[in-house]
């Protein structure tokens, strides 16, 4: 089983079909590896793009490819097809994050029509293989630079926001710290079901109290001085992406200003809730004392 180590890099444009921005893939570069470790090359190409005929200034000053670099480069079809033929049949994809993933996933879907889990077997992201070795102190993530650093790996040759030198960069940190932990345990299969499905999907508020996601007990709350039940004095109501009302003690009748967000995600949906003392408004007009 050899090893790809994937790194992407794209270009923020406007799509007129979709009628949004999206990121647009204009370089793929790889390294691939024998089970051993040992190189067995490296796959590099720039594509031309689809949506665009001039770069963002902030993608050109990140990765030094200019609008003639991109003109020049080749169909997305045909740097994928050219792609997926390097790689083999039988590999381990890696990369950096599960971004690039994310990214590659959304290109299939909108250039291709083709489903990304007919072209990908196993998976690791590499950054949360590294982070469950080495936690960060914030809990953020660590980039693939300051990964590299805190390893030791000579980093003056590389040039960083390049999918080739990332790619290497990539394979060499996971040659540095594969054997201290079972990265088997982080691997993931992308041919499960749903699992790009669960990948792209986007969590968001529900606004709607009638919503088939929002259960009657997402506004069940509690006084905060008796800790008995609080009953609504109005109907529930969204404002500002959250549910709120007002509320009143059933038991010392204390009033309160009740709050509930719910988010919905791929499979399942998170409640918050918080209750403030309900203060009322103090009039400012003319003559009022």
């Amino acid at each position: 089983m050899n090893y790809i180590f994937l790194d992407l890099e794209w270009n923020n444009s406007y799509s007129k079909k979709l009628g949004k921005f999206v990121n647009e893939i204009i370089e793929i570069g790889a390294v691939k590896l024998d089970s051993g470790l040992n190189s067995l090359g490296t796959f590099d190409v720039i594509i031309k793009s689809q949506l665009t005929k001039r770069l963002g200034s902030h993608f050109k000053n990140l990765t030094h490819i200019t609008n003639t670099d991109m003109r020049q480069g080749v169909p997305f079809s045909r740097a994928i097809n050219d792609f997926l033929s390097w790689c083999g049949e039988e590999f381990i994809l890696v990369t950096w994050s599960n971004s690039d993933l994310y990214v590659i996933a959304e290109n299939f879907n909108m250039f291709l029509n083709i489903d990304p889990a007919d072209c990908f077997g196993m998976y690791l992201d590499l950054q949360k293989f590294y982070q469950s070795i080495n936690p960060t102190e914030d809990g953020n993530q660590i980039s693939l630079k300051d990964a590299a650093d805190k390893l030791g790996l000579l980093t003056d040759d590389i040039e960083f926001h390049r999918a080739s030198d990332d790619s290497i960069l990539t394979a060499n940190i996971f040659k540095k710290i594969y054997n201290l932990s079972d990265y088997n345990k982080l691997m993931v299969d992308t041919k499960s079901k749903n699992f790009f499905d669960r990948l792209l999907f986007h969590p968001y508020l529900i606004v709607d109290v009638n919503d088939p996601n929002v259960d009657k007990e997402d506004f069940i709350l509690f006084c905060e001085n008796c800790g008995k039940h609080l009953k609504p004095i109005y109907e529930w109501k969204s404002v500002n992406k959250q549910f709120v009302n007002r509320l009143r003690c059933t038991n010392c009748k204390s009033i309160y200003k009740g709050c509930v967000r719910v988010k919905r995600h791929f499979d399942h949906t998170t409640v918050k809730k918080r209750v403030v003392p309900f203060v009322p408004r103090v009039s400012t007009k003319a003559g009022d004392k």
